[in-house]
């Protein structure tokens, strides 16, 4: 199979990208600029998303995964400009994306068979009340309006009859980035605690699931439709900080108020790190998909003592 990715280098794509290869797959990362090169790997430089793909070198592929996005916790603060590029970083790729199936159609070209495009749960707003399923209404904040236009840039590619597969991302965990390198930080100096009162929901996924998710829906495994890629045991924020505590070995002792989170990390606060949503994987597990890390627990254990892990699963 020959794969078009989006967003291979980040913190997601660089493990999709491997374990794809490691698969057999053949895998074109699109590009804005020139990068080192990956043996295995072909590249599309496309610096500008205004601008249509060329069309039959899109053709060419048989899936398309699209994962580019400005990282949304990459800045300490929010303001309009970074705003402007979470949005603008996801909507431009997938009208590109879109827009340039809808070209090659036009044309008479094939047409790719699988188009699977990244979202997240932010769609479903800031602190919904009960169980977040994927029937669940979208909800208010600026996350959620980012989430809903983003899918919806991409509707329009059912006009090709392309299955567009929608992965809603829960908080992903792994080693080396993503939301644990940062609230670790406070551990290693003997502070780790939680943020807000610790009764918010927290849903996550271990980074290897993300992937498998993907990998399931490659297989033909899922239909087309919005997936919440999320463990199926979301847990309370003071869950988490104890069980982050528990296999770092440090205490998790203090708390930051609501107000002063917001003092310091303003809408942020309010969209990211106090946010409560309990949403669970149903169309997942529906599908009979199986979850390596289920828990917490096993998600931690195995991203901080991979080798003890291992020995006892």
């Amino acid at each position: 199979m020959n794969i078009l990715l989006t967003g291979g280098t980040g913190f997601i794509g660089k493990a999709l990208t491997q374990q794809l290869l490691n698969q057999g797959y053949t895998v074109t990362l699109l590009c804005q600029k020139e990068i080192p090169k990956t043996p295995g790997l072909s590249y599309l430089i496309s610096p500008d998303a205004s601008l249509l793909l060329p069309l039959k070198q899109v053709a060419a592929f048989d899936t398309i995964i699209n994962l580019a996005g400005y990282n949304i916790g990459k800045d300490f603060f929010w303001n309009r400009t970074i705003k402007r590029k979470i949005l603008e970083s996801r909507i431009q790729r997938t009208k590109q994306i879109v827009n340039s199936l809808l070209a090659a159609k036009k044309q008479g070209l094939a047409i790719p068979a699988l188009l699977i495009n990244a979202s997240a749960i932010g769609y479903y707003g800031i602190n919904p009340e009960g169980i977040i399923t994927e029937e669940s209404p979208s909800g208010s904040g600026f996350l959620a309006k980012v989430c809903r236009l983003w899918e919806e840039s991409v509707e329009q590619a059912a006009e090709t009859n392309v299955t567009v597969i929608r992965l809603r991302f829960g908080i992903v965990l792994g080693k080396g980035g993503g939301v644990l390198k940062k609230m670790t930080v406070p551990f290693s100096f003997g502070m780790g605690g939680i943020l807000g009162n610790g009764d918010n929901w927290v849903s996550w996924i271990h980074r290897d699931d993300l992937i498998a998710s993907i990998l399931f829906a490659l297989s033909g495994q899922l239909a087309g439709g919005p997936y919440n890629v999320t463990a199926p045991n979301p847990v309370s924020m003071q869950d988490f900080g104890k069980a982050l505590g528990e296999v770092l070995h440090k205490k998790c002792w203090t708390k930051m108020p609501p107000a002063v989170a917001h003092l310091i990390f303003g809408e942020m606060a309010d969209e990211i790190l106090l946010c409560s949503q309990r949403a669970i994987p149903q169309g997942l597990t529906s599908q009979n998909f199986t979850f390596r890390y289920p828990t917490l627990p096993e998600a931690l254990h195995q991203i901080y003592n991979p080798k003890k892990h291992s020995s006892t699963t």
